[in-house]
């Protein structure tokens, strides 16, 4: 089997065979016109490297990131000496991706925001929409460290407040800290060929407006995350064990599609452990209990009890603070972050 993967004009071909791989080349070649770069070393802003004898493979996009840092540093440089800045002991790098316990809406009690105020800054002209790009792609590429921060941010790209611009200007100053960092995958690791899948949940406490709960899950596979996610849950959880309830199931829903298309591959993957620190989450996706408390959950939710009967996934319970989705469900503290984020990304030495 031959992969190709083709994104406009650019193209990655892949395979156990050489011979093979310069045969599909030629054939392209007689098509159209091509530049051979030889093996992948930067892909779509990505830097990949590959050691074959040691068996890592490591994706980061530190260049990237430092054009982001450079060019947002005049805004951060203007707020370090402002006076908003120093009430709020801004630092020239930050530890974290947002503030511990920070809740963004869209209300605000700074003067900042407040029409006819002196002190009102209109966030309109500032390139909020494009900073939350930029911020973006490199989440989904590389960043799972900071996929909370950037998805909170990018609620309020229609009508921004001036309190979401410090966010991303917060989530600038850490990322000027971390530009070499990235995603490691080990060929040896005790993962190999092994998935597992994380999944977590804020119950109510990240959307003020609607209470809608965080989801949050990470799946990896050789040592290192191949799918994340961080977003808004489309119904309003009851109880905290509905809210994780939702999001195993979203957890489960990636697994299937990641075992599909290892599958496709000529990967095949066995059951699936995913682990979750709600228990009543837990027995909920093995057995109707609770009943009266969820009866209300919706048909859809409960196909994770399919997934464990068929043996596609197994749900293990797992404490809290051994939860790596946890940094996808909210803000959470500098220790917290120091103790799950170095499982989830590692720094590289590229620069």
């Amino acid at each position: 089997m031959i992969i190709v993967r083709v994104f406009v004009d650019d193209i990655l071909t892949a395979g156990k065979s050489r011979a093979l791989i310069n045969e599909v080349k030629r054939y392209i070649e007689e098509h159209f016109q091509i530049k051979d770069l030889g093996p992948v070393k930067t892909m779509l802003g990505i830097n990949i490297s590959h050691n074959i004898a040691d068996g890592l493979l490591t994706m980061d996009q530190s260049k990237m990131i430092i054009k982001i840092v450079t060019e947002f540093q005049p805004y951060n440089d203007v707020l370090l000496q402002s006076d908003r800045g120093k009430e709020m002991k801004v630092r020239d790098v930050e530890t974290t991706p947002m503030v511990p316990g920070l809740v963004l809406s869209s209300a605000s009690d700074l003067p900042e925001d407040k029409i006819g105020d002196p002190l009102h800054v209109d966030v309109s002209k500032l390139p909020y929409m494009r900073l939350v790009g930029c911020l973006l792609y490199v989440m989904t590429c590389t960043r799972p460290d900071i996929s909370f921060a950037t998805t909170v941010i990018s609620r309020f790209m229609t009508k921004p407040l001036y309190i979401h611009w410090l966010a991303c200007l917060h989530l600038v100053r850490y990322l000027k800290g971390t530009t070499n960092v990235g995603i490691c995958f080990y060929r040896d690791n005790w993962l190999e060929h092994f998935m597992v899948g994380f999944s977590d949940s804020d119950w109510a406490s990240s959307d003020l407006e609607h209470r809608r709960s965080m989801t949050g899950y990470s799946v990896f596979l050789c040592g290192g995350p191949i799918a994340w996610r961080s977003c808004l849950q489309t119904t309003v959880a009851k109880s905290a064990t509905e809210a994780e309830y939702y999001a195993l199931s979203n957890c489960i829903d990636e697994v299937t599609f990641m075992k599909q298309l290892l599958s496709e591959l000529g990967i095949e993957i066995e059951t699936v452990p995913i682990y979750e620190d709600n228990k009543g989450a837990v027995d909920l996706a093995g057995n109707p209990v609770y009943h009266k408390r969820v009866k209300h959950i919706d048909i859809r939710y409960h196909s994770i009890r399919e997934k464990v009967a068929d043996g596609t996934v197994i749900i293990l319970k797992i404490p809290t603070r051994a939860n790596f989705a946890d940094v996808h469900t909210k803000a959470v503290t500098k220790l917290v972050f120091d103790t799950l984020s170095p499982f989830i990304i590692t720094k590289i030495d590229t620069l």
